[in-house]
């Protein structure tokens, strides 16, 4: 059941952000109106306001967030947290200082919704596993960038 909880990030929603490798669903909208959705995983939320993100530059995500900026991240972690951020992103960086493919987004946090249901609990995420050590060094690299 969908609940307002404000329109800004709570200490616990920071927290999660900030401590876990949070792995979430990043919704826009294309210019034709079409909806598009794709996991993410590299997240940080400097304050309750700001939410910033590491996207592909070449993913229809950036893309559609270049355009109109539109975005919804959609969180499901276990001991049934499920909750949506709603806001419009900037591009601060279209090149990573990690890498050139990758850009750092930044969302100014305009809504935040509880989405847990009452006759289910969620006992767990989606997490990620890096497939080598290159990949470990580029993610701990992006999100060592996205905490300034």
């Amino acid at each position: 059941m969908s609940h307002i909880l404000g329109s800004k990030l709570t200490e616990e929603h920071k927290k999660l952000f900030n401590e876990k490798e949070v792995t979430a669903v990043v919704a826009t909208v294309s210019e034709n109106g079409y909806p598009n959705a794709a996991p993410m995983a590299l997240f940080y939320a400097p304050d309750s306001k700001i939410l910033r993100m590491s996207i592909g530059s070449m993913h229809e995500t950036y893309k559609n967030i270049k355009q109109n900026g539109k975005v919804v991240v959609s969180v499901m972690e276990d001991d049934d947290i499920a909750f949506s951020v709603k806001g419009e992103c900037d591009i601060i960086k279209e090149k990573s200082d990690v890498n050139d493919g990758m850009a750092v987004i930044e969302m100014k946090v305009d809504e935040v919704k509880k989405d847990t249901s009452p006759v289910a609990r969620i006992t767990g995420g989606v997490e990620i596993e890096p497939r080598n050590e290159k990949s470990v060094n580029f993610l701990k690299g992006l999100a060592e960038e996205l905490r300034g």
